[in-house]
């Protein structure tokens, strides 16, 4: 009984990583693709597409819930 909760959390945790990859690629290949079609520069939508990124992974890897040490 014990490891099947093992396994519940752990699997959790993996569907997790992979949603998180196919919303990376998703979300890179579209908005990439549409600035491409009205002509605007990687320069200038770059930031933002690795801020979205950047938010994906820590999405991905920090915990769901949190403890109470600093309420």
């Amino acid at each position: 009984r014990k490891r099947n909760i093992f396994i519940y959390i752990i699997m959790q945790g993996v569907t997790k990583l992979i949603l998180g990859i196919f919303i990376l690629l998703g979300v890179n290949m579209v908005f990439t693709a549409a600035a491409s079609f009205m002509n605007i520069s990687p320069e200038l939508y770059m930031n933002y597409l690795f801020w979205f990124d950047a938010l994906t992974v820590l999405w991905m890897f920090l915990p769901d819930s949190v403890g109470t040490m600093f309420a």
